[in-house]
């Protein structure tokens, strides 16, 4: 049921609302080039389950690595530059 609401507005960002000018921006540009790459998703899912793993065992340092990676694979294109 928490999921609902994010599939509502989901379906009607696809259908009903011009994405065509956040596409042809510099962040829409920017994240085709890099954070919309297959390294950038696994990097993220990975920094989700080193996050979840470290919430599993109390871990507070597994909890940040995660977080950390996460940042890093949003803003990998960033120190690229």
């Amino acid at each position: 049921m928490i999921f609902v609401p994010a599939v509502i507005i989901s379906v009607i960002l696809i259908n009903f609302v011009d994405l065509e000018k956040l596409k042809e921006s510099k962040f829409g540009k920017y994240f085709k080039e890099n954070s919309g790459t297959k390294t950038a998703m696994i990097g993220r899912i990975l920094g989700v389950v080193v996050s979840i793993i470290g919430a599993w065992f109390h871990s507070p340092v597994l909890i940040v690595l995660g977080i950390l990676s996460i940042i890093f694979a949003w803003t990998k294109g960033l120190v690229k530059r």
